[in-house]
């Protein structure tokens, strides 16, 4: 039946709108307000369609709970249809604007149509309460869902360098549940849960990494952040397995998808693949060789150095074999060394789930936090997305004394911190009276952050703090250089504020960060064990005063900040796009679960080898045999004459 048929048989605006929006095609129907703006129809209806422009201005309190229970139904209508909530409750006051005029109401009662909740407000003193019901209040296509973000194990810049997604999450109304070792780290996020993990926050809080005397060590090195990497892991995997909460969400299965950290905490993979619920992977730096592999992306070997490696992309025959060996090296010692203990483990809380090598592959997506500035570019898949320096942003004001510091530091001041996870009282003294020396030769002032005791004579020029904050004064126009130890947040937040590095590496991914910056020209690179006087006031009197560094470092600010839109909101969508479909099966390489040799094509090459080796025997053969005819021939004939 027609609309204005509808009008004819004296339906009302309310029993036509109510019968339209009741039909089996309802759910691709506009609101209201849009349905009846055709053309042809405008001019046929009983009452004017400006009518039905939207009057109602909900308070605070509505707008908020509307963004947190944003598009419910949309996503949870097809599994239950008590999932549909509305913004509003019944007796809930609010205001609206009718006739230029805001007049205060409350909610009545509610009216359930299929596909949609409309809410029916009343007690308006107003004639037009009809308006502001069929224009304002049709809440659809929502979606809420319940995601659970698993960092049990980490240090607080893996937490840094997801948290803008987990706030953008939170804002579009998703109940986010966070299992992290950090209290208070999400404090400031909306409709954010957070779960401490106790045992590991003790860890953390009582653990001392002597990183100066690690460098000593040489290549060993990597054994021993293994090895405490490890103890971090089995801790973070019992830890969990005993937390009440968790064990609530597994055993009611109250979770619609699980955010996990890439980086010791590949113990969850079971448990979630019990659940069978889609997972994403956040790395905070590139990705493993076994996860790339396992998730069908090539190695690229030739091309992409490791993250522990310190030559650019530009390798030799030695570097590419050691970058070879090494990645192979380091697929199989996760595989077969950390992975089986903490697969015994789970194994012992969920009997016959499967294996992390078995599951590694099955992340719906992998969210690496890398950049083509930062990170070496690289073939990858559908499913593993490259959007780094999410937590990079424009600069705030500094608290007084670093902003009065700042200001008044005429030919500039540098910045130098080590992390989070570096403590300077471990640094040797010799070398603090290195920097110390050195800094006070300069006209510029220095920031450093310093958590132990203030030494004495400590020139002017250089303010020790025991927190700074890093962004603000890397955007400080008087910002002109930045120490470092080359973590990728750092190095992404100097890079988004046009600022030269001068790194210091430890470990992990910083002598690859510190690489690309050398490469780029935008940096230099000092090994702990050679820093003197000499060589570090050289170093940083280039970075300050060369003008095509500055220059360097500007342009790939640009570079950075070059995208169609911000990376926190595309992590977003393509989170809510695997929860919309319930995984990414479509997006997946067929490569991801073939053998070496057949990835590689190595059977083919064999086999064409061996067609080659074939066709050269035989025509070799032929050649020899016509050559022997041809010979022949002519024997018999020179005997004859």
């Amino acid at each position: 039946m027609s609309m204005l048929k509808m009008f004819h048989d004296g339906k009302t605006l309310w029993e036509v709108l109510a019968a339209v929006r009741s039909t089996p095609v309802s759910d691709q129907l506009p609101s209201p307000s849009v349905l009846l703006q055709g053309r042809h129809l405008r001019g046929s209806l009983p009452f004017l369609p400006s009518a039905l422009t939207p009057r109602l201005i909900p308070s605070s309190f509505v707008q908020r709970q509307l963004r947190r229970r944003q598009g419910e139904a949309h996503f949870q209508n097809v599994r239950r249809t008590d999932a549909r909530s509305s913004a509003l409750v019944v007796g809930q006051r609010v205001r609206a604007r009718v006739n230029s005029r805001w007049q205060k109401g409350a909610v009545e009662k509610f009216s359930n149509l299929p596909g949609h909740l409309i809410q029916n407000i009343m007690k308006f003193q107003s004639l037009n309460t009809l308006v502001l019901l069929l224009s304002a209040i049709v809440v659809e296509n929502c979606m809420a869902a319940k995601i659970v973000v698993l960092y049990p194990v980490g240090s607080k810049s893996h937490f840094y360098a997801v948290m803008p997604v987990i706030e953008e999450l939170g804002e579009r109304g998703h109940n986010v549940t966070v299992f992290s070792p950090f209290k208070g780290i999400t404090k400031n996020a909306t409709n954010v849960h957070e779960i401490i993990m106790t045992s590991v926050a003790k860890e953390l809080d009582t653990m001392e990494i002597d990183w100066f005397a690690m460098q000593k060590e040489g290549a060993t090195q990597i054994l021993t952040m293994m090895q405490t990497m490890i103890a971090l892991s089995t801790l973070g995997c019992e830890d969990l397995l005993s937390n009440t909460e968790f064990r609530r969400i597994v055993e009611k299965r109250d979770v619609d998808l699980f955010i996990v950290d890439a980086f010791g905490n590949e113990f969850t993979y079971p448990i979630i693949d019990k659940l069978a619920v889609p997972f994403v992977i956040h790395g905070s730096s590139s990705a493993f060789p076994s996860t790339l592999n396992a998730m069908g992306a090539p190695a690229d070997y030739a091309s992409v150095p490791l993250m522990l490696a310190e030559y650019d992309e530009q390798m030799t025959f030695t570097q590419r074999l050691i970058n070879t060996f090494s990645g192979e090296f380091m697929k199989y010692f996760r595989h077969f060394y950390i992975f089986t203990k903490l697969d015994a483990i789970v194994q012992r809380e969920f009997p016959g789930v499967k294996s992390i090598v078995e599951l590694e592959g099955d992340a719906s997506l992998y969210i690496t936090n890398t950049h083509p500035v930062t990170n070496w570019p690289r073939s990858l898949p559908p499913t593993i997305l490259s959007i780094g320096a999410l937590h990079a942003r424009p600069a705030k004001q500094l608290p007084p004394a670093l902003k009065t510091f700042a200001d008044e530091a005429k030919d500039g001041f540098i910045v130098f911190t080590l992390g989070s996870f570096v403590s300077v009282s471990t640094m040797p003294k010799e070398t603090v009276d290195t920097f110390i020396r050195v800094f006070s030769k300069l006209p510029q002032r220095v920031v450093w952050k310093w958590e132990a005791d203030i030494p004495q004579g400590v020139p002017s020029n250089i303010m020790m703090v025991d927190w700074l904050p890093q962004q603000d004064l890397l955007g400080h126009p008087n910002a002109r250089l930045f120490i470092t130890h080359g973590g990728m947040l750092g190095t992404q937040e100097t890079i988004y504020h046009g600022v030269p590095l001068l790194g210091l590496p430890f470990g992990n991914d910083q002598r690859a960060n510190v690489a690309k910056a050398v490469k780029g020209g935008w940096g230099l690179k000092l090994d702990w064990d050679k820093i003197d006087d000499n060589n570090l006031y050289e170093a940083l009197t280039y970075l300050i005063n060369d003008p095509s560094v500055r220059k360097s470092a500007k342009k790939l600010s640009q570079l950075m900040q070059e995208e169609i839109m911000p990376g926190k909101d595309v992590a977003a969508y393509w989170i809510e796009y695997v929860i919309r479909h319930g995984g990414t099966k479509h997006l997946q390489l067929a490569s991801k679960g073939m053998p070496f040799c057949q990835r590689h094509l190595l059977d083919v090459a064999l086999l064409s080898f061996v067609i080659a080796i074939v066709f050269l025997s035989v025509s070799y053969k032929l050649t020899c045999a016509l050559c022997r005819c041809c010979f022949k021939a002519k024997s018999d004939k020179i005997k004859t004459n």
